[in-house]
């Protein structure tokens, strides 16, 4: 079985019906991949998590290594992101 979408139509309804058959139980022999550009924005998630997770580990170790402390770096990487969002 194959679906499409309308080209003015937007990604999150017809991926969230995709994930929702790709988890539903089928019938012996019969399975639900999800491909093309779903394919791709999941591989795109997956490097963007693990971008992310390493950005955070390199910030931390430059920092550790200009403050030669292993607890400053931590507690400064935890008040950055409050002090953006307004809490003081």
């Amino acid at each position: 079985m194959s679906m499409s979408r309308r080209p003015a139509r937007s990604w999150a309804p017809w991926y969230a019906s995709g994930s929702h058959l790709a988890e539903t139980p089928l019938p012996e022999g019969i399975r639900v991949t999800l491909r093309g550009m779903v394919q791709g924005m999941n591989a795109s998630f997956r490097s963007f998590g693990l971008g992310l997770i390493l950005a955070v580990i390199l910030v931390y170790l430059i920092l550790a290594a200009q403050f030669e402390s292993w607890l400053q770096p931590f507690l400064i990487l935890l008040a950055v992101p409050a002090g953006l969002a307004g809490v003081t």
